[in-house]
Formats: C-alpha cells, sequence, structure tokens
C-alpha cells in the first residue's frame, strides 16, 4: 500500500552505490539525492486506480528514480502515484513511484517509493553496469 511518499529506498541502497560510484558528494546547489545514469529501456506507467496509462522510452535512472520520455503530451501532478513496469537492458522489473516533474518535452520525472530488496538490488546491479559501459564509452577511441 502507497501510504508513505517520503521512502528510505535511497538511504537504504545509496551508501552501497555511493561506495562503489566513486563520486564525491554533490553541493549544496545539487538537487539530486542520487547520481543518474543514461539509459534506453521501455516503460509502461499505470496510475494508481486505473485512471491512466501509458508507455515511454526511458532515458535515465537512479536509485531513487527515472526519467520517462513519451510521444503524447499529458499533465500529472507532482506527488501522483503510479506503479512502472520497466525493462532495462533485458531485466524487467515492477516499481511504485511519484511523479516528480512534468517535462514539457513529453516526460515525465519519477521518484521511487518502497522498494522491495529485490527490487532495488536489481536496479543497483543495472546502475552498476550503466556505469561500466559509459566508462567505456569514454576511455574508448574512435576511428
Amino acid at each position: 500500500m502507497l501510504t508513505n511518499p517520503e521512502s528510505v529506498t535511497a538511504a537504504r541502497f545509496a551508501p552501497t552505490l555511493a561506495a562503489t560510484d566513486g563520486v564525491a558528494a554533490s553541493t549544496a546547489s545539487e538537487r539530486r539525492k542520487a547520481r543518474r545514469f543514461l539509459c534506453t529501456g521501455d516503460a509502461k506507467v499505470i496510475v494508481l486506480g486505473g485512471a491512466l496509462t501509458f508507455i515511454g522510452k526511458i532515458q535515465d535512472l537512479s536509485m531513487v528514480g527515472c526519467r520517462i520520455v513519451t510521444d503524447v503530451a499529458f499533465t500529472l501532478e507532482r506527488g501522483t502515484h503510479v506503479e512502472v513496469v520497466m525493462v532495462i537492458e533485458r531485466v524487467n522489473f515492477r516499481v511504485a513511484a511519484g511523479v516528480r516533474s512534468n517535462h514539457k518535452t513529453r516526460g515525465v520525472g519519477l521518484e521511487f517509493t518502497h522498494l522491495s530488496t529485490r527490487c532495488g538490488r536489481l536496479i543497483q546491479e543495472l546502475i552498476v553496469e550503466l556505469e561500466r559501459k559509459q566508462e567505456l564509452e569514454v576511455t574508448t577511441p574512435t576511428a
């Protein structure tokens, strides 16, 4: 049941991730709770209660949320509770989330809520793999 939109998820999984990602602490002006990683994947977003369902492409992923872009413009109020079914790097998972921001460019920023331990581990493993791929892209010379 989604009764508490303020999740302890970031606190539970972020220390492990922070130890592996080598990212310095964010500045006071940085509003993000966790480092984002560019990725590609598919998402189906279901507004709780079934009032609206839409599909989109996952643009980035962090331990605490993701950004999804869509072909259709829509508006969801900040705090709207949704369920997201995602496929990233051939990994399927389902997570509860809340709308953090609507993007004028036909997208939505979501913050994960109530991550299960299993789902948190899946996301953490995905992030480690995404970080590894991005490091390879930076260090691999192009012809």
